[in-house]
């Protein structure tokens, strides 16, 4: 996914970012973005919540910490389920919807911190979101991920 041009680079610094370019928002900086595309013209089509720095747990178990990884099970309020959440809709419809889900009486506490939004839009044309300059190489993360993963909390159930 691609950013919307006018998007403020202080928010593609704060964001998640995907391995695909995606960015993970938390709310007041998903409705920036949404700000952003109606400035640029871009065709929003909804949104889901991520949880970040964390992959799926196997077998309907607890999501795992992984740093700079993702996934969409998001853990429920008072419940040991996770749930798929998210929304389909025009710029207007994703910005009320964002604005009016209650993080607080749907999502577990403790997956609070990590939870952010992602909002799906049609080819912005911009590049990828930047990695801030002052950060390590795309390579030097990747390989810190990799060894996280590897030597961390992350089991290979495959």
């Amino acid at each position: 996914m691609r950013y919307p041009p006018s998007l403020s680079l202080d928010v593609i610094d704060r964001a998640f970012r995907a391995h695909n370019g995606e960015l993970g928002l938390v709310r007041d900086d998903a409705l920036a973005y949404l700000t952003a595309c109606a400035a640029d013209g871009i065709e929003v089509l909804g949104w889901e919540l991520w949880l970040v720095d964390h992959v799926w747990g196997f077998g309907g178990a607890a999501a795992d910490p992984c740093p700079g990884a993702w996934t969409g099970a998001i853990p429920r309020l008072g419940s040991d389920d996770t749930a798929i959440i998210g929304g389909t809709g025009d710029l207007e419809t994703t910005r009320r919807e964002i604005t009016e889900f209650d993080l607080e009486t749907t999502v577990s506490p403790a997956a609070l911190p990590f939870i952010r939004f992602c909002i799906a839009s049609r080819d912005c044309g911009s590049p990828k979101a930047p990695y801030p300059a002052e950060g390590r190489s795309l390579l030097r993360r990747v390989s810190e991920f990799v060894a996280r993963c590897k030597t961390g909390p992350f089991r290979n159930h495959g």
